[in-house]
């Protein structure tokens, strides 16, 4: 037996951004970054593709921004948690990200602890077991 690691999908334009928050999850016993994308198409085809347990997505992005994204991405991805993690501390665009399909919204500014605590809070009840068959 084994410890779940939840799959994690980054969504980010910054490639720094991208970087810092795989090896900040992957550093986690149970989280494993499947993939990194720069904008919201990327994300919804990756989304569609992987499944991920998680869709860590920023909002102001070029191209498709992150809340375009949210409503397809819920829609191809339904049982993956979206965080929206973005720098802007806005609470109507908070608002707006949880009214497109968004299932929290973490400013960037939060510590990594937090950030990590509020993503295994989001876990489905039947994965905080936390185990697995190997």
């Amino acid at each position: 037996m084994r410890q779940r690691r939840h799959r994690v999908l980054v969504v980010d334009d910054a490639s720094n951004m991208r970087d810092l928050l795989t090896v900040l999850l992957e550093v986690e016993d149970d989280f494993d970054v499947v993939g990194a994308v720069r904008d919201g198409a990327q994300a919804i085809e990756r989304a569609a593709e992987l499944q991920p347990d998680f869709i860590l997505l920023d909002i102001a992005m070029p191209g498709m921004d992150g809340i375009t994204a949210l409503p397809e991405l819920r829609r191809l991805a339904p049982d993956s948690r979206i965080v929206v993690f973005s720098a802007f501390e806005e609470e109507e665009l908070a608002e707006r990200a949880l009214s497109h399909g968004a299932d929290v919204y973490i400013e960037k500014g939060t510590s990594v602890t937090e950030l990590v605590d509020r993503l295994r809070a989001l876990r489905r009840p039947d994965e905080s077991s936390g185990t697995m068959q190997a």
